[in-house]
């Protein structure tokens, strides 16, 4: 490992620290004797205080599957196995709650993933667009999931593991990624369209094109658990529909109510009518025809993960989906190093750390997130 690499691991792992650190003061500072905004979190027979405010929102929902799998009367079933899976395999391997595992996991994997992503745009554009890239990934309000016990560090790894191999040529790795994604989060699937791109652009042989079994592969796996445990193959897409705002592929024709929701702003963090979720939509259609030029591959996983959950989903949770969307940070940072008023992008910057901190500070309070 190059000393390059190191400092970009200690400039990661400092971040990190500085994120946890804030985030448990913030809920150490709190009377974790009230039961106030618990009745969201966990519901195990050991519920305690600590554990929910270590594990807010979605994460509780993690923690109870890697506690006691999925059943057919359960809106667990709404979330995708792999995350618990992992929770569940190494808080049993080294005696370990699973909140402690959930949430050393979560950072473990994050750094992994953020040093392949610095690494990769380090060997595409160089190292100031490398360090650009991870300013303003790092300051994004969204990057607080890569802390806690949700799916966005596990996905995010997994992102940056296919788009590293696909960069070397690394098949085996590639198709290992690509069969993992369909199992983290349902927009996994997603990466057939940019590996199909990437195998068409670069004339591969059909045999190469063998790899989209993969993503398919491990879609058809999510089935199969979801019927053991069900006996409904599909039991998942019905448990989305007990949430909020549950995603639809039926919202994708229904313009009208897409633009109803999209001005539908009464609160900045809002859960489905916050301001910020718009803003960094319009953010990344401004930016997409700049992915367009800079990379095709990488526009098509921009377009879909970036676009998709707005329409499908009507904005709900959008500030943690767009985050895994890589390119459009990568093209801030070219338009930062090209730029003469290079200030405007700092005090962008500052701006997306005060609203991170602000999240940190929601989270502790056992507010919505995203």
């Amino acid at each position: 490992m190059c000393k390059n690499d190191l400092r970009l691991l200690g400039l990661l792992i400092g971040c990190k620290l500085a994120v946890a650190l804030f985030f448990i003061g913030g809920v150490v500072c709190l009377n974790l004797n009230s039961s106030e905004g618990f009745s969201f979190g966990l519901q195990w027979p050991e519920f305690n205080a600590w554990t929910v405010r270590l594990s807010p929102w979605d994460a509780g929902y993690y923690l109870q599957i890697s506690k006691y799998g999925y059943n057919d009367k359960s809106s667990l079933c709404a979330f995708y196995p792999l995350w618990p899976g992992l929770i569940y395999a190494f808080s049993n391997l080294f005696h370990c709650k699973q909140v402690i595992v959930g949430l050393l996991l979560s950072n473990i994997l994050s750094i992994v993933g953020l040093w392949l992503f610095g690494k990769l745009i380090l060997e595409e554009y160089g190292q100031k667009v490398s360090r650009y890239s991870l300013c303003f990934l790092l300051a994004f309000p969204g990057a607080f999931f890569f802390c806690i016990p949700y799916t966005e560090s596990l996905f995010f790894l997994l992102v940056m593991l296919v788009f590293h191999a696909l960069h070397k040529e690394q098949w085996s790795v590639l198709v290992v990624a690509t069969f993992l994604l369909p199992l983290t989060r349902a927009v996994g699937i997603f990466v057939l369209v940019p590996l199909g791109w990437f195998l068409w652009e670069q004339r591969k042989s059909i045999r190469y094109w063998l790899v989209l079994l993969a993503p398919l592969s491990g879609y058809a796996t999510y089935f199969g658990i979801m019927y053991f445990y069900t006996g409904n193959a599909l039991f998942g897409f019905e448990a989305q529909k007990a949430f909020p705002h549950s995603p639809s592929i039926g919202n994708i024709i229904d313009p009208v109510g897409f633009w109803n929701s999209f001005i539908n702003i009464h609160s900045i963090f809002g859960m489905r009518d916050a301001l910020l979720d718009r803003l960094f939509f319009l953010l990344l259609l401004i930016l997409l025809p700049f992915v367009w030029k800079l990379n095709r591959t990488w526009f098509f996983y921009t377009l879909l993960l970036g676009v998709v959950p707005a329409l499908t989903n009507w904005f709900m949770s959008y500030r943690r989906y767009v985050m895994v969307c890589f390119p459009i940070f990568v093209v801030l940072a070219l338009l930062l190093q090209k730029s003469s008023h290079k200030g405007v992008y700092w005090y962008y910057i500052a701006l997306l750390v005060l609203l991170q901190i602000v999240t940190i500070i929601f989270a502790a309070n056992y507010r919505w997130i995203g």
